[in-house]
């Protein structure tokens, strides 16, 4: 947090525009780093909430900069802008920036929208080695958020679906000296490493 914390800083010092600095001092330090207090309840932000958070603020600024330079505001942006900068090929942090921009039309900082992206899963049945592959990237690749590969690999190797991972709570993880056990069913599940190590990343950091 105190990382996080020092990057704003920095962040929000270099924007030479006032109201913009103003702007994303409201999104960075009053809902995003508020809500991350909030969720983690007193405990270390995670790599990946770090980086999260550093990259809407990022796409925020993206967006921001680019309203500067076309001389609109976010005021001012009509969802005619906004399609446009959508569509330029040259411009970066697109997707992300759409968590900014609905958090400033909830606020009443613009008018414009743009959706959030729903994934409906994929559209058929994994082969045997891409679901291998799959597997291994959940268990190695720490870009992604831990609640997310256990959640995936739940699913591939424990044939869980998602209505019986979405019903699972912090007391159905049982975390010893030198264990890990699930309940999935009747009976506890004993999980290997790394799989144990991300249970328990996810019920500390729930």
């Amino acid at each position: 947090m105190v990382r996080l914390e020092r990057f704003l800083t920095g962040l929000l010092a270099s924007q030479q525009v006032p109201e913009q600095r103003k702007v994303l001092h409201r999104y960075t330090i009053w809902h995003l780093v508020r809500r991350l207090r909030r969720r983690n309840n007193g405990r270390p932000i995670t790599p990946q909430q770090f980086m999260s958070t550093r990259q809407r603020t990022h796409a925020a600024v993206v967006f921001l900069n680019w309203l500067t330079a076309h001389d609109r505001t976010l005021e001012t942006c009509r969802q005619a802008d906004l399609d446009r900068w959508l569509t330029d090929d040259l411009a970066t942090y697109r997707q992300t920036a759409g968590h900014f921009i609905r958090w400033a039309r909830t606020n009443n900082l613009t008018t414009v929208h743009v959706p959030a992206v729903c994934w409906n899963g994929p559209t058929q049945p994994l082969d045997h080695e891409h679901r291998w592959n799959t597997a291994r990237r959940l268990l190695h690749d720490d870009t992604l958020k831990p609640e997310d590969r256990l959640a995936g690999l739940l699913l591939l190797l424990y044939a869980q679906r998602p209505s019986a991972l979405h019903r699972l709570t912090t007391e159905d993880v049982g975390v010893g000296a030198q264990e890990v056990r699930l309940h999935l069913g009747n009976a506890p599940v004993q999980l290997p490493e790394p799989v144990a190590q991300l249970a328990r990343t996810v019920a500390a950091n729930r």
